[in-house]
């Protein structure tokens, strides 16, 4: 009863185990914006119109033009004060540069309903239409895992086992393939590879959960997973104990046969009594290194290389990196920042400075500098007369800038400034029609990837020198 009753369980994690790296699979995509998808659509129909169709589909939070507001206001005045031409020209973000499509920007979450709107727009309405995401699987990622997988399984004691346990692992390259996924499940067969030969022995589970190196490639690998993201850490959980139903049932199957056997072999020496890391596995340690190192390369020029990203060739608002953009400027974060600063100073500034003209002028056309202050005179009876004090009531800073970002998270409509704000403040924003896209969904910036790989394998590299320095010691302590 106990052993149907753990065969049971062990199907349904299997089961388990292909529903998740279906539902959670993932396809790195291009797109302009890191958090948001641009959808454009022909002006020959309304914003409205499109935005009825994005909601039907599911789709929250969508930043379009009919949405903006203004975004922050002076409790000391009633009227806004003509500062800057920011509320104005953040309008361009809703169109082409040729001002014939609408501009709708929808989180990247809704990918999958974006599409689907997608197609009711197209279909229904009978205008162009799309999106910027571009998806471009990564064949070679998986093959890599894959053909690792098959090396490993020539090489392994109990080739049914090796193929049984790592099934699951190589799956889930195909499900996710990520450059630090697949570093990972390459890190993993190599733990799975040297308990291959212990199979079946006394004690085979206190040898695997109790050596260091099968532990340390495990505990790593399950830390990359989660590091991509928690999803992924998830599933690879979920897979890792489709792997164990996978032997168990293989298990009970061998069982099973030696019982209908006349005779069976014994096996002497428990599991403990074998060493994990020797000759042949501490090639195949070197051979993963070396997979690794291949991935890492990989990564490092497929970065140089970043998947282009367009609609269609329309010029549309993309964000810039470059410290010297070509085209027409766009306002971004910074702006915000600077506009926010003279409309909430502007009730401190002397109206009668430079020349009768109203205002400062250099107030209006400078933008604000880093530590700037808005002050006020304060007069206090002292013993030697009336004292003049300046207050500070204002300060250009870390905490001001800290403030407007809190502020714009607080905004309770989808504002165009946070999607400024997914994209971080040192950006420029100018028409484009083909920039370099963002990775999308589960994956992790390009900077976290990179020490990942490079952590990866400079642990599978050090595994195969603590193994030769501890072979040498224990050569040179037996002459």
């Amino acid at each position: 009863m106990k052993i149907k009753f753990s065969g049971i369980a062990a199907i349904i994690a299997i089961l388990t185990g292909f529903v998740c790296l279906y539902s959670f699979r993932s396809i790195p995509a291009a797109r302009i914006w890191s958090s948001y998808n641009v959808l454009y659509a022909e002006k020959l129909v309304g914003e409205q119109q499109i935005l009825d169709y994005l909601l039907k589909a599911g789709c929250k939070d969508v930043i379009s033009l009919s949405y903006q507001k203004i975004p922050l206001r002076s409790a000391l005045i009633p009227v806004e004060p003509r500062l800057s031409n920011y509320l104005d020209s953040r309008a361009l973000y809703f169109s082409d540069k040729d001002k014939n499509y609408n501009l709708f920007y929808i989180p990247s979450e809704y990918e999958p309903r974006t599409e689907q709107a997608l197609q009711e727009i197209q279909k229904k309405l009978g205008i162009q239409a799309g999106v910027d995401g571009h998806e471009e699987y990564p064949v070679l990622i998986p093959l890599i895992c894959l053909a690792t997988a098959i090396g490993l399984w020539f090489f392994a004691k109990n080739k049914k086992v090796f193929a049984c346990i790592s099934l699951f692992p190589v799956l889930l390259s195909f499900s996710l393939p990520f450059f630090p996924v697949a570093s990972a499940v390459c890190l993993e067969l190599l733990a799975l590879f040297m308990i291959n030969h212990i199979w079946g022995r006394r004690r085979y589970l206190p040898a695997v959960f109790t050596n260091p190196w099968v532990l340390a490639p495990l505990v790593t690998s399950i830390a990359v997973f989660f590091s991509v993201s928690l999803s992924c850490g998830l599933t690879a959980l979920v897979v890792s104990l489709a792997s164990v139903g996978m032997v168990f049932l293989l298990r009970c199957h061998e069982l099973y046969m030696e019982s209908k056997s006349d005779f069976n072999y014994v096996l002497i020496f428990s599991a403990k009594q074998l060493p994990l890391m020797y000759s042949r596995t501490a090639r195949a340690t070197i051979a993963i290194a070396a997979v690794a190192a291949i991935l890492l390369v990989t990564f490092i020029f497929s970065s140089l290389s970043a998947p282009k990203s367009s609609v269609k060739g329309l010029s549309v608002p993309s964000p810039s990196y470059s410290q010297n953009p070509d085209g027409e400027q766009l306002p971004s974060l910074s702006d915000y920042f600077d506009w926010a600063w003279k409309t909430l100073s502007f009730p401190y500034i002397n109206m009668n400075s430079q020349l009768n003209s109203g205002i400062n002028l250099d107030f209006t056309k400078e933008k604000v500098k880093n530590g700037s202050v808005v002050t006020i005179p304060r007069y206090t009876q002292t013993e030697n007369g009336i004292e003049k004090k300046d207050e500070v009531v204002m300060t250009f800073d870390g905490d001001f800038i800290s403030s407007l970002e809190d502020g714009i998270d607080k905004l309770e409509y989808p504002a165009i400034e946070k999607l400024m704000k997914s994209e971080g403040a040192k950006f420029t924003v100018s028409y484009n029609s083909s920039v370099s896209g963002k990775d999308t969904a589960s994956t992790v910036r390009n900077g976290i990837s990179l020490v990942m790989l490079s952590l990866i394998f400079l642990e599978i590299l050090l595994m195969y020198i603590f193994y030769t320095v501890i072979r040498r010691k224990n050569y040179e302590s037996n002459k």
